[in-house]
C-alpha cells in the first residue's frame, strides 16, 4: 500500500510542477466525488491529464468518524475517451470498509454522443477495485450509464450503475445497484462563470442481504481558482438504510490539470 500511494503522491507532485503549461479545467465537468457521488459523461481532452487530490471525514450515527483521502489520475486516451487511475487512504480503518484502504481503483469513461436540443449527453462508465489495501480480499467491478440534459443553463444529470461485488463476506449480495440523480448550475451566467453549484440525492442496494437500501443526498460547489485549478467542496447525509448508515459527510479537495 505505502509503494501505491508513493507513485500516486509522485504523480500529484508532478502534476503540480507542470501545470503552468495546462490548458483550462472545467469547473462545470462533475467526476465522482468531487466533491459528490453524481457524475457527467463527459470525458478529458485527448492528451491531457489531471490529478484530483481530496480529504475529507464521515460520521455515523454512533458518533464514529473516519478521514478518507483519495487521490486519482485521469488521462484523455482518445477522443471522447478516459481512463484514471486511484487509491484512497482511510483513517481509522474499520473491517466494514468497502472499499479497502489502499484498495487500487481502474476506471474507463466512454462519452458516446454529445448533448443536442432533443437528446441528452450520453457516457458508459466502467471500474474495477483491486484488492491492494490491507486486509482486502476480491476483485469489485462497476459498470454504469451516465446521462446529462440541460433545461437553459441547469443540468439536470441522471447516474445509474450496478456493482459485482468479489469476496463478499457470508450473507452479502453477489452484486448491488445504486441510482444518483442531481442538478448543477454555473453561477454568474452568462456573465462571469466561476462556480458551479451542484446537488443530488441517491438510493443505493445494501452489501449485506435483507437489510434496508441507503437513501441521502449531498450539496456541494466547484470553484476555478485558475485555468488548471479547480477547487470543490461538499456535504452529505444519509437519511435512511442500515443501522451504521452515515450521519454526516464532508469532503474537499483539488483537481489540477496540465
Amino acid at each position: 500500500m505505502r509503494r501505491i500511494t508513493a507513485r500516486l503522491l509522485a504523480l500529484a507532485a508532478i502534476a503540480w510542477a507542470q501545470a503552468v503549461n495546462s490548458d483550462a479545467l472545467d469547473h462545470k465537468n462533475l467526476d465522482a466525488g468531487r466533491p459528490l457521488k453524481l457524475e457527467d459523461p463527459y470525458a478529458l481532452a485527448a492528451g491531457e491529464f489531471a490529478v484530483e487530490a481530496g480529504a475529507g471525514f464521515s460520521r455515523n450515527r454512533g458518533d464514529s468518524e473516519q478521514g478518507i483521502f483519495p487521490l486519482q489520475v485521469l488521462y484523455g486516451a482518445s477522443p471522447n475517451f478516459q481512463v484514471s487511475l486511484g487509491s484512497a487512504y482511510l483513517d481509522p480503518r474499520r473491517p466494514d470498509d468497502a472499499p479497502k484502504s489502499g484498495d487500487l481503483g481502474l476506471g474507463a469513461l466512454y462519452n458516446l454522443n454529445q448533448e443536442t436540443l432533443s437528446t441528452p449527453a450520453l457516457g458508459l462508465k466502467a471500474e474495477g477495485r483491486f484488492p491492494t489495501g490491507e486486509d482486502s480480499s476480491g476483485t469489485d467491478a462497476r459498470i454504469g450509464l451516465l446521462i446529462t440534459k440541460s433545461v437553459d443553463r441547469l443540468s439536470l444529470h441522471l447516474n445509474g450503475s450496478h456493482e459485482f461485488l468479489g469476496g463478499a463476506p457470508a450473507g452479502a449480495r453477489d452484486g448491488r445497484n445504486r441510482l444518483v440523480f442531481g442538478a448543477s448550475h454555473p453561477w454568474g451566467a452568462p456573465r462571469r462563470t466561476l462556480l458551479t453549484l451542484v446537488a443530488d440525492a441517491f438510493v443505493e442496494q445494501s452489501v449485506m442481504s435483507g437489510t434496508k437500501e441507503t437513501v441521502g443526498a449531498e450539496i456541494g460547489f466547484r470553484r476555478m481558482l485558475s485555468p488548471r485549478v479547480v477547487w470543490d467542496a461538499g456535504l452529505g447525509r444519509e437519511f435512511s438504510g442500515p443501522p451504521e448508515r452515515l450521519a454526516l459527510t464532508f469532503t474537499t479537495g483539488l483537481s489540477v490539470g496540465f
